[in-house]
């Protein structure tokens, strides 16, 4: 996973920002065709903006990778509960045209969901805090 982040242009924690990285990293996926983006984005945040998800299906970007740490709380605001505990972010994701969408819950996970999510952009991982990963 470092080897391939180290080759991309990675876009987090953008605090103060909540709902606005999916729409950032769409425009730098459109405007950098070249590079790869890699948008690590909460779960409060994306829930923040969800119709973000509509427009980067629609445009499906071959070169961005979206990875969500989902631990069902608006972090930036002060841990307040999400909903995300009873929607399924991934499907969420597919339904809006996202070709690769896994929902992993341990580092391994993760690793392995970037490999194999590249060829098929883009790409929505919604991932479990380190607070959550043995409830996933």
């Amino acid at each position: 996973l470092g080897m391939i982040v180290r080759e991309a242009v990675t876009l987090s924690l953008l605090g103060g920002l909540a709902g606005a990285l999916t729409g950032l990293a769409l425009g730098l996926a459109l405007n950098l065709p070249r590079r790869r983006i890699v948008a690590i984005d909460g779960d409060g945040s994306l829930l923040m903006n969800l119709g973000s998800l509509a427009t980067i299906g629609h445009y499906a970007p071959a070169n961005l990778l979206h990875v969500v740490l989902d631990n069902q709380a608006h972090d930036t605001t002060g841990g307040q509960e999400t909903v995300s505990g009873t929607i399924r972010l991934e499907e969420v994701a597919r339904a809006a045209g996202f070709r690769f969408c896994r929902r992993v819950s341990d580092e391994a996970g993760l690793a392995e969901a970037v490999v194999a999510g590249w060829s098929q952009a883009p790409v929505a991982i919604p991932s479990a805090s380190s607070s959550r990963v043995a409830g996933m």
